[in-house]
């Protein structure tokens, strides 16, 4: 009988371990998790702060970009291939301004209407109508 007492209160002690092991264990996961979310609304914020700071970034360069344009635009006249370029896009402009009256590539042979394909006929330009 002293043997089933001993054994209860060994299994009583290590159930209770147990608890109090588990209990540390959720109480670490609590912290962590506690930490992490702090860590999260930290970074929403910084991104938030981030992207405002790439809006005005945006907005400032657009600004500079119309004041370039348009002093660009009152120095020639307003006329001119100035008002043809467009900063900060990796885009040419064009060289002047006026109606395409010949594509580049083939060309439509003026009297028969065909399409001219031989490579010394090809053509390797735009022409373009300026009103003088």
């Amino acid at each position: 009988m002293y043997i089933k007492k001993a054994s209860k209160y060994v299994k009583k002690k290590l159930i209770e371990q147990k608890k109090a092991e588990r209990n540390v264990v959720l109480q670490k996961a609590q912290n962590d998790r506690a930490t992490a979310m702090q860590a999260i609304e930290e970074l929403n914020a910084s991104s938030a702060q981030v992207s405002a700071m790439l809006k005005e970034r945006q907005a400032a360069r657009a600004a500079a970009a119309a004041a370039a344009a348009a002093a660009a635009a009152q120095s020639s006249g307003g006329q001119g291939a100035s008002d043809n370029w467009v900063q900060g896009t990796g885009q040419l402009g064009w060289p002047v301004s006026g109606e395409i009256t010949s594509p580049y590539g083939y060309r439509v042979h003026p009297i028969w209407g065909t399409t001219i394909i031989s490579f010394s006929d090809l053509s390797n330009n735009l022409d373009t109508f300026i009103s003088t």
